[in-house]
């Protein structure tokens, strides 16, 4: 006798599965005069003296120049460590101001990211991203009011396991519900049936991540910050608020990495950057290097 075997597949199965494919954001070009792009910066963390670059946020003691973790991408890159106990690792920033192409209203940013195995997430934490802060408002519980100030660096969570981290933006904006950031989350679907997030990143090996912010004109839901991870969109947020006024500009790129707000970690936790770019468009993960 034959056994006939019924499949029942529940239909959110089904509607997950035949859902379309997330479209790629598109590259971020349009207003960029003739198409050639501009590019701000390119650092590739191969000097010791690569900060004298940069403005100094604050002490940048736990930094250094060293040969990768991995052979899987050789040459130099720049350790960052947070010592047990402590909350910052990197705290300098690219000054736009100070450079001939002036203040932006649009940015591209690229860098390479190595999360060592063992990093504890805690409660999260900051990571490098675009700011207009001046000095007034934007971050440490400082509220964007929009004419004060505001940012958008990037930061991470705990992953699914303790063998992975979860990126995210720190935003100050105009739709914040408190003095604080808003947390965004890097949380497109990676597989099938949505199993885990773009954004999640393994520990112990490197990862290609760019991100863009376009300020929104005054007054007006124009805003967006989109962010991709090896290639693919991670997140595409839009109808973002950031400023009332044109003074607000883009104003630096802030390498920050931070544990917390509250609480430190309880061992060194290390990360590893490298082949830093700004530009006014997206040129991928192969340019500058």
């Amino acid at each position: 006798m034959r056994t006939v075997v019924t499949l029942v597949v529940p239909l959110a199965i089904i509607a997950c599965a035949a859902a379309p494919e997330i479209p790629e954001a598109p590259s971020p070009t349009a207003g960029v005069g003739d198409g050639a792009p501009f590019i701000h910066l390119v650092e590739p963390f191969d000097r010791d003296d690569f900060i004298d670059r940069f403005t100094k946020r604050g002490p940048n003691k736990h930094i250094s120049v060293v040969a990768s973790p991995d052979a899987a991408r050789p040459g130099s890159v720049l350790r960052v460590e947070i010592p047990a106990g402590s909350h910052t690792g990197a705290n300098f920033s690219w000054r736009f101001r100070d450079h001939p192409s002036g203040e932006p209203e649009r940015l591209y940013s690229r860098y390479f990211i190595y999360i060592e195995p063992g990093w504890e997430s805690g409660q999260g934490g900051k990571l490098p991203g675009p700011a207009g802060t001046y000095g007034k408002a934007g971050w440490g519980g400082r509220p964007a009011r929009g004419t004060n100030g505001w940012s958008a660096r990037m930061g991470f969570k705990e992953g699914w396991s303790r063998d992975s981290t979860q990126l995210t933006y720190y935003s100050y904006d105009l739709d914040g519900r408190s003095n604080y950031g808003r947390t965004i989350r890097w949380e497109r679907p990676a597989g099938f049936l949505g199993l885990g997030t773009v954004g999640e990143l393994e520990h112990g090996r490197w990862y290609c991540v760019e991100s863009f912010i376009h300020l929104n004109a005054p007054d007006s839901r124009t805003g967006r910050l989109t962010g991709w991870v090896d290639g693919k969109v991670a997140t595409d947020t839009k109808g973002m608020r950031f400023r009332s006024t044109p003074d607000l500009r883009i104003e630096e790129y802030w390498v920050n990495v931070y544990y917390g707000g509250g609480g430190t970690p309880k061992k060194p936790i290390v990360l590893y950057l490298d082949d830093l770019l700004l530009a006014d468009t997206r040129l991928g993960c192969t340019a500058g290097q």
